[in-house]
């Protein structure tokens, strides 16, 4: 029989994300269908005795009230900038014992919810379940006589109503780095974070309306800016009763062109924040990249890459860049033409998530990594090359070239559910060990699906990413001037209600301009700022009014010469993407 200490800790465990996961997924936007697996109960076998609520409650204080405040309405800051749900709201508890228990049982990929089936019992999800049923009608003094009846034994170390306040140091400025630093996390290239506001750049940004080629319905937009100043927009849009298909349009001579399909199909993994991609090889090719289900309830999935050799008229057969052959979740991919005629993809790997033998249930050792292949024009691949062991589950990857070679930057996750944001390098002919680009130490236990950007211009490079450290939501942007090797302090860029959903643009006199949503009185805009390496930071300019809401995705920047191109997916009925066109002006 296990000790009371180890089922404690199994406890705690459990319900780390099991608020957030609530949350998320009223909100997800994806287009596939779950069905509800047959179980032997579709009610909570466990009883709503006081005993079981308050253990359930005991979990609730020390884990997911962080998040979603101890009423669990999540109209605390931290709630609000993971969009975490009102768990009180008849959204959620409209929903089923037995959808509640499925939904964070076999969890939803893509977003913060992960599958507990595979690492927790049954048991201990029907606890919680049990307390946030008493949420909507759950009174001071209801609340105080539940606390008071959670065993002594029980109760997390954090105390009831409250979670464990962390003292972390400043991290220590460090400004010379080694290139190749131990996956540790230490503060290699961490900088304090500087909120001082110099005198602002001397240029602005004027924003104008730009027709779209994406028809209603369509979303999940990204750009991509070949070298000889084409810029290229893909979406996904539906095809027929069930199916999608994924297009492009290439903007050149101050036009979109007509839109071509890349592919369509009626089995696509279609997801807010893990969206399609296209880049453009020296030799004239198109390679583009979408997801596909593998399997039909939609919890795995594979990348699917394709070349065009005439323009975009005609796609090859799609290879997946992975070779596990496990029906796990891969995607969340950045490429980069890496020569030629060969591509480079980054991507999220699920594959030791597979189910283990024992009790249908994975090993709690599972962890979502990072890898990399490379694909040539007879669609031959390279390794499978594994570039970090343990990382956050559903954040966007980002990837850029410079002449020392590629960076990627992705949210790292500690053992101690740390998720800053790290780097990896190509350099030398080989890979960097994962370093931490800046200590933020943003604590959460699950994914924020908020992602960072980066951009290069030679050698000068910037990076942008959100954070939500000590419940203090930010935009940052730091930059480096040797190819990701050093970088300086990081700058402030929100307004001080941010979402995050970041791009970022070197631009060629060494500043960048930094994209991202801010929320407002009224939903949020679509905000861009110029700054400097220097602190200073430009007047920030409203591209369009949007939503925070997850069917506004992710907005994106390209530049072509002197023209910045801003895409966005408008979450009307039907939604639609949207494009900006921007110019760069001297302040006043």
């Amino acid at each position: 029989m296990k000790s009371h200490e180890s089922r404690e800790v199994k406890l705690a465990v459990m319900v780390v994300f099991c608020a957030l996961a609530l949350g998320y997924f009223v909100f997800q936007r994806t287009t596939y269908a779950v069905s509800l697996p047959q179980r032997p109960q579709t009610k909570n076998p466990l009883q709503p005795t006081e005993k079981n609520v308050a253990l359930g409650l005991d979990h609730f204080d020390a884990h997911c009230a962080s998040c979603h405040g101890s009423t669990g309405k999540a109209d605390i800051e931290k709630g609000k900038a993971v969009s975490a749900a009102d768990l009180t709201s008849d959204k959620v508890q409209s929903k089923s014992d037995a959808e509640l228990f499925r939904k964070i049982s076999r969890g939803v990929p893509g977003t913060a919810m992960p599958a507990f089936r595979k690492t927790h019992k049954p048991a201990e999800i029907w606890h919680t379940i049990l307390f946030l049923r008493k949420l909507p009608t759950l009174t001071p003094e209801a609340r105080k006589k539940l606390e008071s009846a959670v065993p002594a034994s029980a109760r997390h170390k954090h105390g009831a109503g409250k979670e464990e306040q962390h003292q972390h140091p400043e991290p220590e400025a460090r400004s010379q780095p080694e290139p190749d630093g131990h996956h540790e996390h230490p503060a290699q290239i961490a900088a304090k974070p500087s909120g001082s506001q110099q005198e602002p750049a001397k240029q602005s940004v004027i924003v104008q309306p730009l027709d779209s080629p994406a028809a209603p319905g369509s979303g999940e937009p990204n750009l991509y800016s070949a070298p000889d100043g084409r810029v290229f927009l893909t979406w996904i849009e539906p095809a027929g009763d069930k199916g999608h298909r994924l297009r492009f349009a290439m903007r050149g001579g101050g036009n979109w062109s007509a839109p071509r399909t890349i592919a369509e199909g009626a089995n696509w993994f279609v997801n807010w924040a893990d969206f399609p991609s296209l880049v453009a090889l020296p030799d004239g090719s198109l390679v583009a990249h979408w997801l596909v289900k593998g399997s039909p309830d939609g919890h795995s999935y594979d990348i699917n890459i394709s070349r065009s050799t005439d323009n975009g008229k005609s796609w090859g057969k799609p290879i997946l860049p992975h070779r596990d052959g496990t029906r796990t979740e891969h995607g969340f991919v950045s490429m980069l033409p890496w020569s030629s005629r060969r591509v480079a993809a980054v991507w999220l790997d699920g594959r030791n998530f597979k189910e283990s033998s024992q009790d249908g249930h994975g090993s709690s050792a599972n962890e979502m990594t990072l890898r990399y292949t490379t694909i040539d024009a007879k669609g031959r691949l390279s390794e499978d090359a594994l570039l970090d062991s343990r990382v956050c589950d559903c954040c966007q990857t980002s990837a850029a070239l410079t002449p020392d070679g590629a960076i990627v930057v992705y949210r790292d996750r500690s053992e101690k559910e740390i998720r800053d944001i790290s780097l990896v390098r190509f350099y030398k002919g080989r890979w960097t060990e994962p370093r931490t680009l800046n200590v933020d130490d943003w604590e959460i236990h699950g994914c924020p699906v908020n992602g960072p950007s980066v951009s290069a211009d030679g050698r000068r490079v910037a990076v942008a990413w959100f954070t939500a450290a000590k419940d203090a939501p930010r935009v940052k942007v730091i930059f480096s001037r040797d190819a990701g090797a050093t970088f300086g302090q990081p700058i402030i860029v929100d307004e001080g209600t941010p979402v995050g959903r970041v791009d970022v643009l070197m631009l060629a006199d060494g500043s960048a301009l930094v994209s991202w949503l801010e929320r407002t009185a009224r939903g949020g805009e679509v905000k861009v700022r110029l700054l400097r390496p220097d602190g200073s930071r430009g007047q920030s300019t409203t591209v369009a009014e949007s939503s925070v809401a997850r069917a506004s995705g992710f907005p994106q920047m390209a530049r072509a010469g002197d023209e910045i191109i801003f895409a966005w997916t408008d979450p009307g009925t039907p939604s639609r993407v949207r494009t900006a066109l921007g110019r760069l002006v001297p302040g006043r």
